[in-house]
């Protein structure tokens, strides 16, 4: 682990607050010898889903022979999560390293980098002396003004658009949709799996600002679940092999079928899966490591890792970890849970000021109990969330302590019974850092 004293400084940047702008940024990559222009990557931003996305775009590329690098926030269980080579996490010997060189180096500059700007400072410049082939990268928050925004991508994704971050993005999908449409480059292909015809307007028009064009996920790759259960999804795929760009006539060229295991649960993964798959075939045969096409999407796809997101912990009682924590997460938590024989105990929280309205009517009446506690990271005051959940349901406990929460909720669940620990991924990692002690 990093010694106390850098987590430390990295997390008091967070006294800065969000201060969206690229200015820093720019004076940051330029102080660096300007690291972000010195890899390839692939640049994701959504609502939902980017991180899962991201985390099979880079398993694909990994697999096909690629070396690559991953950067996605938050971490789970250790800050070295966030930035990633070859599937593995940055060392703590070259996290500590770096921070102090790029700490020097802004103290000297009187620069004051956000939390985010200094990390995201810190995977650039790790990745550009890293030699990697293609680095995938998530954006933090919106895009147009992301400190990820410095970079200039081989592609740029967009999977979807929905209702987060308001007091940041915008009121209305379409004020968020303009936000994260900052991510389209000049020149750069963008690919989406948002099916609203008023969003995909402005990503058309923003496209055509751009001299580039937005291929929809449906055009290129469809799916077929053929069964599911608990330990994943068996898919029948059928995808077009890639052209020379990413323009798509759907009846032009002939599809190519595989079928894959894909072991991330729920329906919504299918279409990041579809949206990653869409992402990848124009560019695996650009690369030329040898690996076939179908065979990197398969194996890339059944090794694919994404922790805290309808995670099974344990089978009795059936006990899952999802970080649902805004309006998407919460409908497709929903779906999910319809597919379950049953639905017992919900461990709760949220983050300060977060909007729970649909998890309060779509989530929390599916369950006989709720406990409701508090992450260690800005939560929400488990009493105040307690008195508005209590709304629509009856049988509300308070334990602020996570890991006496999830006690409780064992104590409490019938044997055979189901217990869903969800809302912040704060929280989420707060339950799986206990539940890996128990």
């Amino acid at each position: 682990m990093p010694t106390e004293s850098e987590l430390e400084y990295l997390y008091g940047l967070e006294r800065f607050g969000i201060k969206p702008g690229l200015a820093v940024m720019q004076q940051i990559m330029e102080l660096l010898g300007h690291p972000e222009q010195q890899f390839k990557s692939i640049h994701v931003t959504g609502t939902n889903g980017k991180g899962s996305t991201c985390a099979m775009i880079e398993s694909i590329l990994r697999t096909s022979g690629y070396k690559t690098a991953l950067y996605t926030s938050p971490h789970l269980y250790a800050f070295n999560e966030r930035i990633r080579e070859g599937g593995e996490s940055i060392s703590d010997e070259d996290l500590i390293q770096l921070v102090a060189e790029i700490r020097l180096k802004m103290q000297d500059a009187d620069i004051q980098p956000t939390f985010f700007e200094f990390t995201t400072a810190l995977a650039f410049l790790h990745f550009a002396r890293s030699n990697i082939d293609i680095a995938v990268i998530e954006v933090g928050m919106g895009g147009r003004f992301d400190a990820t925004n410095v970079i200039t991508p081989l592609l740029s994704v967009i999977t979807n658009v929905g209702l987060d971050h308001m007091e940041y993005l915008g009121e209305t999908a379409q004020e968020i949709a303009y936000e994260k449409a900052g991510i389209i480059k000049e020149g750069v292909p963008v690919v989406t799996a948002e099916q609203d015809a008023s969003i995909l307007a402005i990503f058309d028009a923003e496209a055509v600002k751009k001299h580039t064009s937005v291929v929809r996920v449906g055009d290129v790759v469809q799916a077929n679940i053929v069964s599911s259960n608990l330990e994943g999804q068996e898919v029948e795929l059928s995808f077009r092999p890639p052209s020379r760009n990413l323009r798509v006539d759907p009846g032009s060229r002939p599809g190519m079928t595989i079928a894959v295991h894909l072991p991330l649960l729920g329906s919504h993964q299918i279409e990041n899966m579809k949206t990653a798959i869409a992402a990848v075939i124009p560019l695996i045969p650009t690369f030329s490591k040898g690996m076939a096409l179908r065979d990197a999407i398969a194996v890339g796809i059944v090794n694919t890792v994404w922790e805290g997101r309808l995670q099974i912990i344990s089978e009795n009682p059936l006990m899952i970890v999802d970080g649902a924590h805004n309006q998407g997460g919460a409908l497709a938590l929903a779906e999910f849970l319809a597919t379950l024989p049953r639905t017992d105990t919900i461990v709760f929280a949220v983050k300060k000021g977060k909007n729970i309205s649909d998890m309060m009517h779509a989530v929390i009446p599916l369950f006989s109990h709720v406990v409701i506690t508090e992450g260690s990271y800005m939560p929400e005051d488990a009493e105040i969330l307690a008195k508005k959940i209590s709304e629509v349901h009856s049988n509300v406990a308070v334990e602020k302590d996570v890991s006496r929460a999830i006690y409780q909720a064992k104590r409490i669940t019938p044997q055979g019974g189901t217990i869903v620990i969800t809302g912040s991924l704060y929280m989420v990692a707060d339950a799986l850092a206990c539940l890996k002690k128990i």
